[in-house]
């Protein structure tokens, strides 16, 4: 019986255990959530809201991958043809390209650690390839940190 004379009823008995229970849980997920160390940086989430579409990879200049310790590890791919790759590319650099998916997926994925993020760049500024290879890689693979190095290559040289 309640204080007033009127029973409690089942259900207000066990929701005041249940919103307690919760109220409890919410707590370390809200700090984990804060506070977890594979938050991404403020910076790197701004990038991303400003690139226009939700769905579309962010793009970092590469001053932002140089500054963060998370991308030291990144596994990078060009999206340049095989000519301009041949020229010269990123250190450690994997080819892949629209063009060459299937043929090309396979050396990314035997390179590629879930645990690292992805860095992919075209020529420069202009050049879509780069961006339509990381969105690509967000799709297939299902991983969110996908990048695309803004300005490319050109932005890469001294």
């Amino acid at each position: 019986m309640h204080v007033s004379g009127k029973p409690d009823s089942w259900f207000a008995t066990a929701l005041r255990p249940a919103a307690l229970l919760l109220a409890l849980a919410l707590l370390p997920a809200l700090a984990t959530a804060l506070w977890h160390p594979k938050r991404p940086p403020p910076q790197a989430a701004q990038t991303a809201n400003s690139v226009g579409h939700p769905n579309q990879s962010p793009q970092l200049t590469l001053a932002e991958i140089r500054q963060e310790p998370r991308f030291s590890q990144a596994l990078w791919i060009d999206a340049r043809p095989p000519e301009a790759y041949a020229l010269g590319h990123v250190p450690g650099a994997v080819r892949l390209s629209e063009a060459e998916w299937e043929t090309s997926l396979p050396s990314v994925l035997d390179r590629w650690q879930p645990e690292i993020p992805i860095i992919v760049y075209c020529s420069s500024t202009q050049c879509g390839t780069a961006q339509s290879v990381a969105d690509r890689l967000r799709r297939e693979l299902g991983y969110d940190h996908v990048y695309v190095l803004h300005g490319g290559w050109e932005a890469w040289l001294p």
